[in-house]
Parts: C-alpha cells; sequence; structure tokens
C-alpha cells in the first residue's frame, strides 16, 4: 500500500503524464490538419488544370510551366493520400508490442486476456512501461514519418509552383 505522500506524487505523475500524452495527440492533429490542407490545395490545383494539361497536350501546345505545376501537384496529391496510412514497410521502427491504451491494440483479446494483462500493471514502473510505449509509438509511428512526408510533400508543390511560374513567364516574355 502506498503512504500519502506517495500517493500525492503518483497522481502528479499521472496528472503530467496525461497532459504530455494530450500534447503528443495535439500534435499528431496538427500534422494531420496541414496535411489535409495540402491534400486540398493540391487537388484544387490539379483539377483546375487538369482539363487544359489534357487538351493542350493533345493539340501539342502544352505550356512546360503549366505541365509541371501539374506534376507536382499531382506528386503532392499522392504523397498526401500516402500519408493518411503508412505502408508498414514506410516505417522504420518496430511496434511497441504490450500497449493496452488503444483499441487496435487490444482487438481480439477476450474479457478475461483484458482483464489478465490489466492485473499484471499492478505497479507504477509498469503503468510508466505502458506510457513510454505509447509515446514511442506515437512519436516514432505516427508524427515523425507524417511530418518528413508533409515536409517532402510541401517542398515538392512549392518548387513546382515556383519553377512552373518561372516557365510560363519565360515563354510567354520570350
Amino acid at each position: 500500500m502506498l503512504k500519502k505522500e506517495e500517493e500525492a506524487t503518483a497522481l502528479e505523475n499521472f496528472g503530467f503524464l496525461r497532459d504530455m500524452f494530450k500534447n503528443y495527440l495535439s500534435a499528431k492533429v496538427h500534422q494531420d490538419t496541414k496535411i489535409n490542407w495540402l491534400l486540398g490545395i493540391s487537388g484544387l490545383i490539379m483539377s483546375f488544370l487538369t482539363s487544359y494539361v489534357v487538351t493542350q497536350s493533345i493539340s501539342g501546345e502544352l505550356n512546360t510551366g503549366v505541365f509541371i505545376i501539374f506534376i507536382s501537384a499531382f506528386a503532392t496529391f499522392f504523397l498526401c493520400l500516402l500519408n493518411l496510412d503508412f505502408p508498414n514497410f514506410f516505417l522504420s521502427k518496430k511496434h511497441q508490442e504490450g500497449n493496452l491504451m488503444f483499441p487496435k491494440d487490444i482487438l481480439g483479446k477476450s474479457q478475461n486476456q483484458l482483464f489478465r494483462e490489466l492485473k499484471e500493471l499492478d505497479s507504477y514502473d509498469k503503468i510508466l512501461k505502458q506510457y513510454a510505449n505509447n509515446f514511442v509509438n506515437l512519436a516514432e509511428r505516427n508524427i515523425y514519418p507524417k511530418n518528413k512526408l508533409f515536409v517532402l510533400s510541401r517542398n515538392i508543390l512549392l518548387i513546382g509552383l515556383l519553377l512552373g511560374t518561372i516557365l510560363m513567364i519565360i515563354q510567354f516574355f520570350f
């Protein structure tokens, strides 16, 4: 049994861990929002340029700048779609096992199996290990890879827009 001081410290630590977990989840939601915006912007660019690119390529008068913008928007759109759910080969770190905080990790377990696993969390250290697993899984299997793919997608779109615009201006004046 814990003493009163130990109980107070444990409660403070759990509050800290809860807040830390909320911060991780907020970072994930923020990253997903940025990806959704980039997905929408690139999709909008593609939808505006698709008919122009098709008709101009048939007639043989396709502007190279417009084509580069279209291709960069297409690549960005594809990478943003990939960002929604990563294939396992894309993730470098192995999933941390023994996690009981998410439905996906307890799916297929019986009530008795789940009860036994919850009962095994009989010490503060074992609960801390569960939190550590959650933080590692959330960061290394979600936040960091999404951020890398988002930065790549954003850079492709920005470089495509910049290069395409420069080429359109050059072709227009020369």
